[in-house]
This record gives C-alpha cells, structure tokens and sequence, in this order.
C-alpha cells in the first residue's frame, strides 16, 4: 500500500494539541445578510446559462442558499453516516483495531459531534426562522436504505470508508474556497476554517479505516461496495439543491417562472456539466482520494459515475500525506 501511514498514537497526539472550543468561535458577530454564504465555486446556478436571467439580489439568495446547504452537507454526512458507522465498527471490531486506533476513533466520534454543533449554531444565526428545531432543509435521505446499511452494518458494508475518505477531503477543498474568496461571510469562513483543522487528520485516520476494513474484505463484497459507493455518489453528482431553491428564487421574482422549464432542464443537466463536476468531484478538488481510488482495481467503475474521473493505473495508495491545507 505504498508508504508507512501515520501512527495513530501520533494523530491521537496531534488530536490533544490541536483541540479548540466552540467558545473560540464568534457567534456573537452574527451573519451578514450583504455578503455571500458560499464562494461563487460552490454555487450550483451559477454554472446555468439561465444565470444571467438572475438579478444581483436572486444571485445573492442562491449564493446564501448554497451556503446553508453545505453546513447541512456536512451535519448530515457526520451525524447520519460517519459517526454511527464509526461507533458500530468500534463495538463490533473495537479490540481488533488497536488501542491508538481506538482512540483516533474516538476523538473523531467527539469532534465530529462538535462539527455538528458547529454548523448548526452557523445555521441559526443565518436563518433562525428556518431552524427553529434543528431540521435539515436541503439535507434528505437519513432513511436511505444505503445509510442504514452502512450504519448498521460497517464491517459488510464498507461503503461508508470511501464516504468518509472522499468529504473530509471535500471539507479541505470547500475550505480553501471559503478562505480565497473576498466576497465569502466572515462567520461563514471561519466556521469552515475550524472544521477544515480537524479534517485534514481525520483524512489519516480513515486511510487506517481503509486498510483495517477494505484492505481484507474479500474480492466480491469489495466489488459489491464499490457499486454501493458508485449509487452514493451518483447522488451527489445530480445535485437537487437548486431545484429546492429555484422556487424561493420565483418568489422573490415571479417575472422569472415563466422561464422555469429552462431552468430545471439546466439543473439536471449539472450531472454531466464539466465545469460544475470540476469544481466539485475531480482531480483537482480530491486529489489524494483519487489516486486511492486509482490504486484499487475495483473503484475504477467510479469512472461511470464522476465525469470528472479517469483511473491512472499503477498508482500506490497515497498513505504518507494528509490533504495540503494550504499553510493551515
């Protein structure tokens, strides 16, 4: 598997000196309605050839709704997916892993829940109207059948691995995003800077998580994953997002209905537009979870699924090096 990873004593370590506390945050500042939420990278409409239909004040509410739907994105994949399997895998396999991996996994456990925090106090300080009981509004699918599987039983459905690999890595990206865009609310961003601090291990942990669990699955239930993960992405690849927002942006601008066919016709489109999978699922944005995918024979059907994605045979998996965050 290529080079050494990294001990776990040393991440465990590295999880103790690099703690913070939600108290580090300023909340108190609030969120500024004038600025965007999401870098214009991250906002799906802006990759429509209807955007240019959009006014300054629908292109400011499509750029804050992208923004509220990555905070969702991620207490979502966190609270739902990661974190259950995560407990399950230590209860079912807990002393098989190892006492430092046992507690890189449960300082994982107890930052992710404090990513959710995170994000939700970020949510209802934007739209405390919206939140009021902690409901997700972009966010669906905590019922799919992939993610029950996955949470009740992650050492068959391993699926989840690949899940986990391929975010934290996406959180680095999404980051840096937040960090180079002007524009970007200053809450916004640093509630993204926070969360990429931890992240950027986590990434190391799961290639862990991918040698104890993927590594000696047999053949067939590697394969069977692989299609699992494939069904997963293909989900995120057709983004329903702006088909959410689409009718809040009508609200604001009822002149713009009649113009609705087009625009949901471009949205599903976002599934094979070059740009948009660029920005998001390419090599560019994951490159350490691509030359892992490049490394296992079987995740090569991904190929199928990103647009973005073309295997490079003979790649060693990438276990010596954490996502570049950039000098942070």
């Amino acid at each position: 598997m290529g080079s050494p990873l990294v001990n776990p004593r040393q991440l465990h370590e590295q999880a103790l000196k690099q703690a913070f506390s939600l108290d580090a945050i300023p909340y108190e500042q609030g969120v500024s309605e004038s600025l965007a939420w999401a870098p214009l990278a991250f906002v799906p409409h802006a990759y429509l050839p209807s955007y240019e239909l959009l006014d300054a004040g629908d292109r400011a509410l499509c750029a804050q709704f992208a923004g509220l739907a990555i905070a969702e994105l991620f207490i979502y994949l966190e609270e739902s997916i990661l974190v259950p399997a995560v407990e399950q895998a230590l209860a079912r396999r807990g002393s098989a892993l190892g006492a430092d991996l046992r507690h890189c996994l449960l300082d994982l456990i107890e930052e992710e829940h404090k990513h959710t925090e995170m994000f939700w106090r970020l949510l209802e300080r934007a739209r405390p109207d919206w939140y009021p009981n902690r409901q997700l509004r972009f966010q669906r699918g905590g019922k799919r059948l992939a993610t029950r599987l996955m949470t009740r039983h992650p050492d068959t459905f391993i699926a989840w691995v690949w899940v986990a690999l391929l975010f934290e890595e996406l959180t680095i990206h999404v980051y840096r995003h937040y960090r180079d865009d002007a524009a970007v609310e200053p809450l916004f961003r640093e509630v993204h800077r926070f969360h990429m601090l931890d992240e950027a291990r986590h990434f190391r942990i799961e290639q862990h998580l991918l040698k104890a669990f993927w590594d000696p699955a047999p053949l067939a239930l590697r394969q069977l994953n692989a299609r699992l993960f494939g069904l997963i992405m293909a989900r995120f690849v057709s983004p329903r997002l702006p088909l959410k927002a689409l009718d809040l942006v009508f609200e604001r601008s009822p002149h713009l209905k009649v113009h609705a066919p087009r625009f949901r016709q471009e949205i599903l489109a976002l599934a094979n537009n070059g740009a948009y999978q660029q920005a998001y699922y390419s090599r560019e944005a994951l490159p350490l979870t691509f030359q892992t995918l490049d490394a296992y024979p079987e995740m090569h059907l991904l190929e199928k699924i990103l647009p973005a994605y073309t295997p490079r045979t003979g790649t060693p998996t990438p276990t010596a090096s954490a996502p570049n965050t950039g000098g942070f």
